[in-house]
């Protein structure tokens, strides 16, 4: 149940969204735990000019990420199921680093471009739909995740990727927590009893909704 970081401090405490770190490339190699960082400075570098030449950091990362980083930087100029399920796994893969360590801004930047806005229409509605809410989980829109997440997670594509309804699964459950919940938001939030124990990320979750429980109204 999605171990990658995500913004879910940020939302639970009500924080602003980071900011990427210039010299997070210096951080991790003097301590390995911002590689995180790193990595989402090397793809907001990348994703700012999509057309030029990939920077020269990419070259240190692994291959698998410099596979998603080729992808998800030339949307399919048509229409093919399989080709954009391909784009928004790499861009996806990529998102996970960059949401949560500042670089959302620079993501949406790439999105909302000339050359990405003219390609999206092709893709199918549920595509459209995962780029839209990698959006609204970078702004931190509370409001609007709320509205998204539980149709998302009951479309085609939560049963089709799991590692994507996770990720839906745990911002959603975040922006519901955070503020008084509704009805929809109640059965979202219940669903935390259907989760195996283990996570950490869930253990969160959990122990916010019982802190909530047992405050005083």
């Amino acid at each position: 149940m999605a171990r990658d970081p995500v913004p879910m401090l940020e939302i639970l405490s009500h924080f602003a969204p980071p900011g990427l770190p210039t010299s997070a490339a210096a951080l991790a190699r003097a301590y390995p735990r911002f590689a995180q960082a790193a990595r989402a400075s090397v793809y907001a570098e990348a994703l700012a000019n999509p057309p030029g030449p990939l920077p020269a950091a990419v070259s240190g990362l692994p291959m698998d990420d410099r596979r998603a980083i080729e992808i998800a930087r030339e949307p399919p100029p048509y229409r093919s199921e399989s080709a954009w399920g391909a784009w928004f796994a790499s861009l996806f893969t990529i998102s996970k680093a960059m949401i949560p360590n500042g670089g959302a801004p620079a993501l949406e930047g790439f999105l909302r471009s000339s050359r990405v806005s003219a390609a999206l229409p092709l893709a199918p509605d549920e595509i459209r739909d995962q780029v839209e809410f990698l959006v609204l989980a970078g702004r931190r829109d509370l409001d609007r995740i709320r509205e998204v997440g539980p149709t998302l997670l009951e479309g085609p594509k939560a049963i089709q990727d799991p590692v994507f309804r996770a990720y839906v699964y745990v911002i959603t459950t975040s922006a519901c927590l955070a503020k008084p919940p509704d009805e929809t938001c109640r059965k979202i939030i219940a669903m935390l009893d259907l989760v195996p124990r283990g996570s950490p990320i869930i253990a969160v979750l959990r122990a916010h909704q019982a802190a909530q429980a047992t405050a005083p109204p």
